[in-house]
């Protein structure tokens, strides 16, 4: 799967999103910081443990932010994924069939939260 993220941008049709760089970056920068918190995290025994918090990454340029994940499985982490095979490509090692995963999703509320919150402010 791919990484997933999210663009505010200054043409972005909702209210919110209508203020200038710096508020937008302000915005982004709250939304970046709640989906650390949101992200699932593995037992504190796996050596992976956080790997998702830590690559929670946020991009500011003068005409959109995005914020996302840059890891493949960034996006079955936030919709879920069906069974599937995930081929190794080397050795005699075919691969892995993945059992699937439920959603645990973490970008998408942590823009929802932080919209509201700045909705009420208003």
């Amino acid at each position: 799967m791919d990484s997933a993220r999210f663009e505010f941008s200054a043409d972005a049709d909702a209210g919110i999103f209508k203020f200038d760089f710096k508020a937008r970056e302000h915005f982004a920068k709250k939304v970046h910081r709640r989906a650390v918190r949101l992200a699932p995290v593995s037992p504190p025994n796996n050596p992976h443990s956080g790997h998702l918090r830590r690559h929670i990454v946020i991009d500011l340029d003068a005409e959109a932010h995005y914020i996302g994940a840059d890891v493949e499985y960034a996006a079955a982490q936030e919709l879920g994924a069906r069974p599937h095979f995930i081929p190794h490509g080397w050795g005699h090692d075919p691969g892995v069939h993945h059992p699937g995963n439920k959603a645990q999703p973490y970008l998408r509320p942590a823009l929802y939260i932080q919209t509201l919150i700045e909705e009420a402010d208003f």
